[in-house]
């Protein structure tokens, strides 16, 4: 089926769906080497990655037991949590569970049938901002582009 976002089955059709496994379960040196062959066999990972990441080492598609164990002896399991990254650090940086609560606050504020432009805008407009008072000027600036945007009352009450 390749990368696709719906599947039409009918009456009695099957939809198997295979992804790698293992992936963030545990320490990766105590995968069984035949499992991540397997991964390197599917696709799901490269042969460079099977040695680097989980220290087992094939040789034209097979687990080569003792270069694996050699390459386990010299590896200490990653005693840090798992990390999404640099984007991701500066993506709640920004969008801190204050600054949704008050983004929350804006879009219930008005009618319904604004809120999902008022989100698009107020997101378009975050750059440079942070936290619930980047909210609010995003939301200023909205307001400034669009005058026929309503401003609710109680938001102006809460910014005075």
């Amino acid at each position: 089926l390749g990368n696709i976002d719906t599947a039409v089955l009918q009456p009695g059709d099957m939809l198997a769906i295979r992804s790698a496994g293992g992936g963030g379960r545990g320490n990766p040196l105590e995968r069984e080497p035949w499992r991540v062959a397997q991964d390197v066999l599917r696709g799901y990972l490269s042969p460079a990655a099977a040695e680097r990441d989980y220290g087992v080492v094939l040789c034209n598609g097979e687990v080569d037991e003792q270069a694996t164990e050699q390459s386990r002896a010299g590896k200490e399991a990653s005693a840090g949590h798992f990390h999404f990254g640099p984007e991701r650090d500066g993506y709640e940086a920004q969008w801190t569970p204050a600054a949704y609560d008050r983004l929350h606050a804006v879009l219930d504020a008005l009618p319904i049938h604004w809120r999902f432009f008022a989100k698009t805008e107020i997101f378009r407009r975050m750059k440079g901002r942070a936290g619930p008072e980047g909210v609010r000027a995003a939301f200023d600036a909205v307001c400034e582009r669009f005058p026929e945007l309503p401003r609710p009352r109680s938001l102006q009450e809460a910014a005075e």
